[in-house]
């Protein structure tokens, strides 16, 4: 995409606004089309503060030497494969089953 052309067919209040706000000036590409622009009056708009240079950086102090420490890592001992937890569910849905069947004397077609 090329934005140069594209800037080319704004209006040109917008370009205005442009130029101001990025404080670049482009040079406008003729327009296509033979519509005459809009005479507009222009509206006082109060003008954006430019950032002052940058502050002089304070002298860096001296710092105390740091003590060097060495990492230690700790493994989590808490950790139960995915495998476990999948197991242990389908086991648990097994037994709330049976004991709803239990509490309710369904029969179940595959037991005697």
């Amino acid at each position: 995409m090329d934005y140069k052309q594209q800037f080319g067919q704004l209006d040109p209040k917008l370009k205005e606004v442009y130029e101001r706000v990025m404080g670049t000036s482009v040079a406008s590409s003729p327009q296509a089309s033979p519509v005459p622009p809009k005479l507009v009056m222009p509206t006082p708009v109060a003008s954006i503060p430019q950032p002052e240079s940058p502050k002089p950086q304070m002298p860096q102090v001296p710092t105390a030497p740091q003590i060097q420490t060495q990492a230690i890592s700790v493994k989590p001992h808490g950790h139960i494969s995915p495998m476990v937890w999948i197991l242990g569910g389908f086991t648990f849905v097994i037994i709330y089953a049976l004991a709803w069947v239990k509490i309710f004397n369904f029969k179940l077609p595959f037991a005697p």
